[in-house]
């Protein structure tokens, strides 16, 4: 990395990578370097700092004459108050930038769980399952691109008293044929007319049918494995679009088994109490009020099976990060959960980290559903795909490349925004060739590979940069945007920040559009078109692998 080089080069003790930004529009150089850090360390004006770093630095330079100039990073320094900017030398940072030595092993040996999507099973999956799912995915994509081994884990919601109820509906008004060839849409119409017709009588029913689940009664077993089969596929269907698979698909059901453990070490370590017959954990010096973990029916609650789960994960994968992809709503949730475990004595509690975000909504109208007034994750993939296709037809492109289109759409579209904030979806912005768009980053690409078998054609082959080249503006601001790749990187990881990667890869896509609206790639001399094709191999390399991590579908040709 060149903010790496430019520290070495100067040699100032104290000074790090971190501490060289860009430099602001307006002012010459490349980088700046604020003289505010060394000032307290040193105890000296920042501006007088400055200036003697840049005299020391044209001393040293006009002592050697020169001679190692040819092979540094850093061709002039200027002091502007407080400040050094940063002037780089073109072509010595041109052959330091390489796409393919770009290494990620920071954290190789390293295992992070990461949880996400965990669908509701008893019910049609919505657009609140968005967030979840795609940012999880990222995240999971980001941890792995670092160095982790990441185990990806679907907690599914296959557990309570909705599968009492689905399978009261179902033997009230259900019929398997119908139920079999319509799919999870059947199973969702018995559930609402369940809930239409919902009185005390229905509700013993379903709670009747719930506790011959837990009992084992061979009958509920065998209609709840069969419903849970059904609800799944629609959501593997998502999944096998969107290119995600999961290592662990242990749910509810799977750690209600393992709640009596729980309970037994919360009263054994003396951290419950008992209220109206049911369990909670003391929160309250902490700011979190009191944690229920039992109900007075005797019954578990998310709270009992998140903590065998961490205890479980811990036991099975030990990992290094555990990570919860949920909305905001849930915050006082895990802050709890990781606050009572770290009072049952587990130090791994501190790498526990929720990751939340914000609502995800779509505007009015525009994605309506007949199961409902949320719109559900079914009817959001058939528009982006039918509505891609009404985009791409006119270029005689195929319905997979459409679905492609979609997709990423949908993915890029959620991405781009930081996670925290509430976003609004639109299908049609995101699907414009022209906006901040993975439409614009796929064609982008199709470019490249134009350009690439246009080269071939002509006996036109990439190369190094060599003797006497001129590096031009729009040349290397690409690859300035280059180097930075690994830096973003890691900052995406440090914030689980998916937008990064956008934010990035929109810049460099911007940027190679200039540069070849500018400049002729396949005509001039030799050299030139060696170098500007090898630049291209660079932005590709780079613009490929940003679109991988947000689940946006690379298009060979457009």
């Amino acid at each position: 990395m060149i903010k790496e080089k430019i520290v070495e080069e100067l040699n100032i003790e104290g000074l790090t990578a971190d501490s060289v930004a860009e430099v602001p529009e307006n002012f010459t150089g490349d980088y700046s370097i604020p003289c505010f850090p060394l000032a307290m360390k040193l105890g000296k004006n920042p501006a007088q700092i400055a200036k003697e770093i840049v005299e020391a630095f044209n001393n040293e330079a006009s002592k050697s004459n020169g001679a190692n100039k040819d092979k540094c990073v850093i061709e002039k320094l200027e002091n502007v108050g407080p400040y050094i900017n940063v002037t780089l030398n073109r072509n010595v940072v041109a052959s330091e930038v390489d796409a393919d030595k770009l290494n990620f092993d920071d954290y190789n040996g390293k295992v992070a769980c990461v949880e996400f999507s965990s669908i509701n099973l008893a019910k049609h999956p919505h657009i609140g399952h968005l967030c979840t799912t795609i940012i999880g995915a990222c995240i999971a994509k980001i941890f792995e691109k670092v160095g982790y081994k990441v185990v990806r884990i679907n907690y599914l919601g296959d557990y309570g008293t909705p599968f009492g109820k689905m399978i009261t509906a179902f033997k009230k008004w259900g019929n398997k044929e119908e139920v079999e060839k319509i799919g999870v849409d059947a199973l969702q119409d018995l559930y609402v007319k369940f809930c239409a017709n919902e009185n005390e009588e229905l509700l013993s029913e379903a709670r009747e049918w719930f506790k011959k689940i837990e009992e084992k009664d061979a009958e509920a077993v065998e209609l709840y494995n069969w419903i849970i089969k059904i609800s799944f596929n629609e959501i593997k269907h998502i999944y096998n679009l969107l290119g995600i698979s999961f290592d662990d698909y242990n749910g509810e059901s799977y750690y209600e088994g393992k709640r009596d453990e729980v309970i037994a070490e919360l009263k054994a370590k003396n951290l419950v109490f008992e209220s109206d017959g049911a369990l909670l954990v003391d929160l309250n010096a902490y700011g979190l009020g009191n944690f229920m973990v039992l109900k007075s029916d005797g019954t578990s609650l998310y709270s009992t099976r998140d903590l065998a789960a961490a205890i479980d994960r811990k036991k099975k994968y030990n990992f290094d990060r555990s990570l919860y992809v949920t909305d905001t709503a849930q915050n006082l949730h895990f802050k709890s959960v990781f606050k009572t475990l770290e009072l049952m004595g587990y130090d791994w509690a501190k790498d526990l980290t929720h990751i939340n975000y914000g609502r995800l909504s779509t505007p009015q109208g525009k994605i309506a559903s007949r199961r409902g007034k949320v719109a559900v994750l079914k009817d959001i993939f058939e528009v982006a795909e039918t509505r891609a296709y009404e985009v791409v037809k006119e270029r005689n492109l195929d319905k997979q490349v459409a679905t492609d289109i979609g997709v990423s759409a949908i993915s890029f579209g959620l991405l781009k925004t930081e996670r925290i904030k509430d976003a609004v979806f639109d299908i049609e912005s995101a699907l414009n060739f022209d906006g901040e768009t993975s439409v614009y980053l796929q064609y982008m690409n199709a470019r490249l590979n134009s350009i690439f078998a246009k080269a071939k054609e002509q006996g036109l082959v990439a190369g190094e940069m060599v003797d006497g080249y001129k590096v031009n503006d729009d040349e290397f601001a690409i690859i300035k945007q280059i180097d930075l790749y690994k830096e973003m990187i890691f900052d995406a990881y440090k914030d689980c920040e998916p937008c990064y990667i956008a934010r990035y890869a929109l810049k460099l896509a911007t940027l190679f559009s200039k540069f070849y609206n500018n400049h002729s790639i396949l005509n001039g001399e030799k050299s030139e078109i060696q170098f500007r094709l090898g630049l291209c191999e660079k932005v590709k390399i780079v613009l490929v692998d940003c679109m991988n991590l947000l689940g946006v579908k690379v298009i060979e040709k457009m």
